[in-house]
Protein backbone atom coordinates (compact mmCIF):
# COMPACT_ATOMS: atom_id res chain seq x y z
CA UNK A 1 0.00 0.00 0.00
CA UNK A 2 2.90 2.33 0.56
CA UNK A 3 4.22 1.77 -2.56
CA UNK A 4 1.48 2.59 -4.53
CA UNK A 5 1.14 5.72 -2.91
CA UNK A 6 4.41 6.06 -3.38
CA UNK A 7 4.52 5.49 -6.78
CA UNK A 8 0.69 7.85 -7.47
CA UNK A 9 2.42 10.88 -6.04
CA UNK A 10 5.03 10.61 -8.72
CA UNK A 11 3.48 10.24 -11.56
CA UNK A 12 0.69 13.13 -9.94
CA UNK A 13 3.63 15.28 -9.42
CA UNK A 14 5.55 14.63 -12.80
CA UNK A 15 2.25 15.11 -14.96
CA UNK A 16 1.73 18.61 -12.93
CA UNK A 17 5.25 19.51 -13.45
CA UNK A 18 5.45 18.99 -17.21
CA UNK A 19 2.38 20.84 -18.15
CA UNK A 20 3.07 23.86 -15.96
CA UNK A 21 7.68 24.03 -16.72
CA UNK A 22 7.06 23.10 -20.69
CA UNK A 23 7.73 27.19 -21.37
CA UNK A 24 9.15 28.38 -17.95
CA UNK A 25 12.92 26.58 -17.92
CA UNK A 26 14.59 27.25 -14.52
CA UNK A 27 17.95 28.53 -14.14
CA UNK A 28 19.97 27.41 -10.38
CA UNK A 29 23.24 29.16 -11.28
CA UNK A 30 24.42 31.09 -8.74
CA UNK A 31 21.01 30.92 -6.41
CA UNK A 32 19.92 29.65 -3.23
CA UNK A 33 17.13 27.86 -2.63
CA UNK A 34 15.13 27.10 0.55
CA UNK A 35 13.14 23.79 1.29
CA UNK A 36 10.73 22.47 3.83
CA UNK A 37 10.91 18.50 4.19
CA UNK A 38 8.83 15.68 5.20
CA UNK A 39 10.53 12.33 6.06
CA UNK A 40 8.65 9.52 7.21
CA UNK A 41 10.56 6.62 8.86
CA UNK A 42 9.53 3.05 8.80
CA UNK A 43 9.46 1.01 12.00
CA UNK A 44 12.38 -0.76 13.41
CA UNK A 45 13.36 -3.20 15.80
CA UNK A 46 17.10 -4.07 17.35
CA UNK A 47 18.62 -6.29 20.00
CA UNK A 48 21.90 -7.24 21.24
CA UNK A 49 23.77 -10.33 22.10
CA UNK A 50 22.43 -10.18 25.64
CA UNK A 51 18.97 -10.36 24.72
CA UNK A 52 17.91 -6.71 25.40
CA UNK A 53 15.95 -5.13 22.35
CA UNK A 54 14.40 -1.96 21.30
CA UNK A 55 11.15 -1.57 19.18
CA UNK A 56 10.82 1.79 17.38
CA UNK A 57 7.42 2.82 15.67
CA UNK A 58 7.42 4.61 12.34
CA UNK A 59 6.73 8.07 12.09
CA UNK A 60 6.48 11.96 10.06
CA UNK A 61 9.43 13.38 10.88
CA UNK A 62 9.82 17.41 9.89
CA UNK A 63 12.68 19.68 8.56
CA UNK A 64 13.92 22.14 6.37
CA UNK A 65 17.14 23.38 4.33
CA UNK A 66 19.36 26.00 2.40
CA UNK A 67 21.26 24.79 0.15
CA UNK A 68 23.84 27.09 -2.64
CA UNK A 69 23.52 26.16 -6.35
CA UNK A 70 27.17 26.21 -7.93
CA UNK A 71 25.57 24.99 -11.09
CA UNK A 72 21.96 23.39 -12.53
CA UNK A 73 23.65 20.51 -11.43
CA UNK A 74 24.85 20.68 -8.07
CA UNK A 75 23.48 22.24 -4.82
CA UNK A 76 25.35 22.35 -1.25
CA UNK A 77 24.05 23.46 2.39
CA UNK A 78 22.46 22.40 5.60
CA UNK A 79 19.75 20.70 6.43
CA UNK A 80 17.88 20.93 10.31
CA UNK A 81 15.73 17.98 11.34
CA UNK A 82 13.46 16.82 13.90
CA UNK A 83 10.99 13.72 15.40
CA UNK A 84 9.44 11.76 17.64
CA UNK A 85 9.47 8.23 17.59
CA UNK A 86 7.14 5.95 20.38
CA UNK A 87 9.22 3.03 21.30
CA UNK A 88 9.12 -0.42 23.31
CA UNK A 89 12.14 -1.61 25.02
CA UNK A 90 13.16 -4.31 27.39
CA UNK A 91 16.18 -4.10 29.60
CA UNK A 92 17.71 -6.86 31.48
CA UNK A 93 19.93 -6.78 35.14
CA UNK A 94 23.22 -6.84 34.57
CA UNK A 95 23.27 -8.87 38.00
CA UNK A 96 20.76 -11.27 37.09
CA UNK A 97 20.11 -12.01 33.06
CA UNK A 98 16.33 -13.27 34.43
CA UNK A 99 15.42 -10.12 35.71
CA UNK A 100 13.80 -8.81 32.96
CA UNK A 101 12.00 -4.93 32.85
CA UNK A 102 10.21 -3.77 29.99
CA UNK A 103 9.10 0.05 29.40
CA UNK A 104 7.82 2.13 26.65
CA UNK A 105 8.09 5.46 25.92
CA UNK A 106 8.65 8.39 23.58
CA UNK A 107 11.90 9.29 21.96
CA UNK A 108 12.88 12.91 20.62
CA UNK A 109 15.70 13.24 17.76
CA UNK A 110 16.79 16.19 15.74
CA UNK A 111 19.61 16.36 13.13
CA UNK A 112 22.02 18.62 11.68
CA UNK A 113 23.61 17.63 8.52
CA UNK A 114 25.67 19.18 5.85
CA UNK A 115 24.12 18.26 2.25
CA UNK A 116 24.76 17.81 -1.15
CA UNK A 117 22.44 17.05 -3.97
CA UNK A 118 23.75 16.20 -7.96
CA UNK A 119 21.57 15.98 -10.85
CA UNK A 120 23.48 14.13 -13.90
CA UNK A 121 21.38 16.02 -16.35
CA UNK A 122 19.03 19.13 -17.07
CA UNK A 123 15.25 19.23 -17.42
CA UNK A 124 12.09 19.70 -16.20
CA UNK A 125 12.22 15.95 -14.11
CA UNK A 126 15.42 14.67 -13.53
CA UNK A 127 17.13 12.54 -10.84
CA UNK A 128 19.05 13.21 -8.52
CA UNK A 129 21.11 11.76 -5.88
CA UNK A 130 21.84 12.88 -2.62
CA UNK A 131 24.44 12.53 0.68
CA UNK A 132 25.35 13.92 4.19
CA UNK A 133 27.25 14.01 7.07
CA UNK A 134 26.06 15.47 10.41
CA UNK A 135 25.30 15.41 14.05
CA UNK A 136 22.14 13.37 15.52
CA UNK A 137 20.85 14.06 18.94
CA UNK A 138 18.80 11.43 20.94
CA UNK A 139 16.55 12.50 23.88
CA UNK A 140 15.00 9.15 25.70
CA UNK A 141 13.18 11.01 27.90
CA UNK A 142 13.90 8.92 30.58
CA UNK A 143 14.35 10.55 34.55
CA UNK A 144 17.96 10.66 34.86
CA UNK A 145 17.95 13.05 37.98
CA UNK A 146 17.91 16.35 38.89
CA UNK A 147 20.82 18.74 39.24
CA UNK A 148 20.55 22.36 40.95
CA UNK A 149 21.74 26.04 39.52
CA UNK A 150 21.83 29.40 41.08
CA UNK A 151 22.64 32.78 39.37
CA UNK A 152 23.43 36.16 40.42
CA UNK A 153 19.89 38.69 39.57
CA UNK A 154 21.50 42.35 40.62
CA UNK A 155 18.02 43.01 42.39
CA UNK A 156 16.99 39.84 44.06
CA UNK A 157 20.46 38.64 45.00
CA UNK A 158 21.09 34.63 44.15
CA UNK A 159 18.37 32.61 42.63
CA UNK A 160 18.59 28.91 42.51
CA UNK A 161 16.79 26.15 40.88
CA UNK A 162 16.14 22.38 40.28
CA UNK A 163 16.11 20.95 36.13
CA UNK A 164 15.42 17.49 35.56
CA UNK A 165 17.93 15.48 33.54
CA UNK A 166 17.01 12.46 30.55
CA UNK A 167 19.24 9.68 29.51
CA UNK A 168 20.45 10.67 25.76
CA UNK A 169 23.61 10.66 23.69
CA UNK A 170 25.04 12.90 20.66
CA UNK A 171 26.73 10.79 17.67
CA UNK A 172 27.72 11.23 13.99
CA UNK A 173 25.52 10.67 11.32
CA UNK A 174 25.46 9.80 7.31
CA UNK A 175 23.37 9.73 4.75
CA UNK A 176 22.87 8.88 0.90
CA UNK A 177 19.38 9.32 -1.22
CA UNK A 178 18.55 8.83 -4.42
CA UNK A 179 15.27 10.19 -5.89
CA UNK A 180 13.43 12.61 -8.58
CA UNK A 181 14.14 16.98 -8.71
CA UNK A 182 10.88 18.11 -10.31
CA UNK A 183 10.65 21.65 -11.74
CA UNK A 184 7.02 23.38 -11.07
CA UNK A 185 7.65 26.44 -12.49
CA UNK A 186 10.42 28.97 -12.95
CA UNK A 187 10.82 29.20 -8.96
CA UNK A 188 9.23 26.43 -7.43
CA UNK A 189 10.37 23.02 -6.88
CA UNK A 190 9.50 19.14 -5.48
CA UNK A 191 11.63 16.60 -4.44
CA UNK A 192 10.88 12.76 -3.92
CA UNK A 193 13.22 10.16 -2.78
CA UNK A 194 14.62 7.50 -0.82
CA UNK A 195 17.34 7.79 1.85
CA UNK A 196 18.90 5.34 4.20
CA UNK A 197 20.52 7.28 6.89
CA UNK A 198 23.16 5.33 9.42
CA UNK A 199 23.90 6.52 12.61
CA UNK A 200 27.14 5.73 14.58
CA UNK A 201 26.21 3.81 17.65
CA UNK A 202 26.24 0.35 18.61
CA UNK A 203 23.01 -0.08 19.36
CA UNK A 204 21.59 1.45 16.22
CA UNK A 205 22.72 1.35 12.87
CA UNK A 206 20.35 3.85 11.61
CA UNK A 207 17.18 3.87 9.07
CA UNK A 208 15.04 4.02 5.96
CA UNK A 209 13.87 7.44 4.91
CA UNK A 210 10.57 8.73 2.38
CA UNK A 211 11.13 12.00 1.71
CA UNK A 212 8.68 14.55 0.05
CA UNK A 213 10.61 18.18 -0.29
CA UNK A 214 8.88 21.22 -1.10
CA UNK A 215 10.91 24.40 -2.17
CA UNK A 216 11.60 27.52 -3.86
CA UNK A 217 14.80 29.50 -5.46
CA UNK A 218 15.34 33.04 -4.58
Amino acid sequence: MKRTVFTFLILLIAGSALAQTRNHPQIRTGKWDFRVQTRYIASKETSDDHGASLSMEDDLGWGFGLGYNFNEKFNLGFMFSWRSLGYNAQAISQDDPNDLFNYNGTMDTSSMVISGFYTPMEGTITPYINGGIGWIGIDSNIYAGSNGYCWWDPWWGYICGVYDQTYGTNAATYELGVGLDVKLNHNLFVRIGYDHGWVNLDAYDGADMFRFDIGGVF
